[in-house]
């Protein structure tokens, strides 16, 4: 049977959605289950968790003229299972203002305790607000500090409970799946996460790109 309660060992794929007028932005993150206490969480219970523990930062830094939609969470390791969404939170967001233009956004690194290019990971946060760039170009420290909270929100570690259950997640940076037979996802764990006063761009999020 699928991990609809995942184990020990496997690969849980985190899909955060939110949107602003015609584009969407999706980060899409990667968690190793590290520890399970009284038989662990579902999937459903894992989506509701990252769903709440998300959407407080993530609504912090969006514009008003965006909304946090959901999260979805898969378990990677085969058989693969649906994902399962969860979007009690939505919500729009709550900084007064426009948006910038939306290839703009806030930038977190996520770093492994291994060297390379490989080993290292980057988030890209979308729909930066207007009112969160100073005369120089670059994030307010507000804005710095809101996108650090959602850097803080995703890891490197995400301890998903309800009640006397708890799944343990460790943040990881992606790697191409074992060759197989099967092909099974392989990962490095991610030990620190940090947000940049600058803003990057991520160029599918553009005003001139299609609707998606």
């Amino acid at each position: 049977m699928p991990g609809f309660t995942p184990a020990v060992g496997d690969l849980i794929q985190v899909r955060l959605q939110y949107r602003a007028g015609s584009q969407l932005a999706i980060n899409v993150l990667n968690y190793r289950v590290s520890v399970l206490v009284g038989g662990g969480m579902t999937l459903q219970q894992i989506a509701d968790y990252f769903d709440g523990s998300l959407s407080g930062p993530l609504i912090a830094w969006l514009p008003t003229v965006a909304n946090y939609e959901s999260v979805s969470v898969q378990n990677m390791q085969p058989p693969i299972t649906v994902p399962y969404e969860s979007g009690l939170s939505a919500a729009p967001g709550s900084v007064v203002g426009g948006v910038t233009p939306r290839q703009a956004s806030g930038l977190i690194s996520t770093k492994t305790a291994l060297g390379g290019r490989s080993n290292r990971g980057r988030v890209y946060v979308g729909f930066v607000p207007k009112a969160s760039v100073d005369a120089d170009g670059e994030l307010t420290g507000g804005a710095t500090a809101n996108l650090q909270a959602i850097a803080d929100a995703i890891g490197p570690t995400a301890p998903a409970s309800l009640g006397a259950q708890s799944t343990t997640l460790i943040l990881q940076v992606r790697h191409p799946n074992t060759v197989g037979p099967p092909p099974l996802p392989s990962s490095t764990e991610v030990v620190s996460l940090a947000a940049s006063a600058g803003i990057a761009t991520q160029r599918r999020r553009g005003d001139f790109g299609s609707p998606n």
